[in-house]
């Protein structure tokens, strides 16, 4: 953790969900790619990264459409560019799960590797546990993916 912890809070990017109240942009399509350009850092090609993580819950329009433009941009500075995205339930609705489904493949389109986390697999994996535990097992098995990674990164390998 230690090259990681290292990183500022310049090295980090994100939307200005400020623009739009603090939350999503709601019902507005395509307003939350133009709310990521307005709020965008460029990536910082005096400190290039080796490896890079967008991660995501696709279904809505913010992250949906943010972030495969940001995969592309990280991408093309030359990081190994890692996608972690979150798929709605299905009970969310068809509408929000196809728009997921369409980000999904945007997102693919721009990264080296993605991860998806089923929403669905975990309502049906985790049984009668509280919906909080649940989602607090998926952010640890999410914290383990990304932490292996990055340890493979930034530690010297056997191999």
């Amino acid at each position: 953790m230690s090259v990681l912890a290292k990183e500022s809070e310049n090295s980090r990017t994100g939307i200005r969900v400020s623009a739009y109240g603090g939350g999503g942009v709601n019902v507005v399509r395509h307003l939350g790619k133009s709310g990521f350009f307005d709020g965008r850092y460029s990536v910082d090609s005096t400190n290039e990264p080796q490896i890079a993580f967008v991660i995501t819950c696709l279904g809505g329009k913010t992250g949906t459409e943010m972030a495969p433009v940001k995969a592309r941009e990280v991408r093309e500075s030359s990081a190994i560019t890692i996608g972690i995205a979150t798929l709605p339930f299905e009970f969310e609705g068809a509408e929000r799960c196809e728009r997921a489904a369409a980000g999904l493949c945007a997102l693919a389109e721009n990264t080296d590797a993605l991860f998806v986390l089923n929403n669905n697999y975990l309502a049906k994996h985790c049984g009668e546990m509280p919906a909080t535990e649940a989602f607090a097992l998926a952010d640890e098995k999410m914290c383990d993916i990304i932490w292996k990674i990055a340890q493979s990164f930034t530690e010297k390998s056997n191999l």
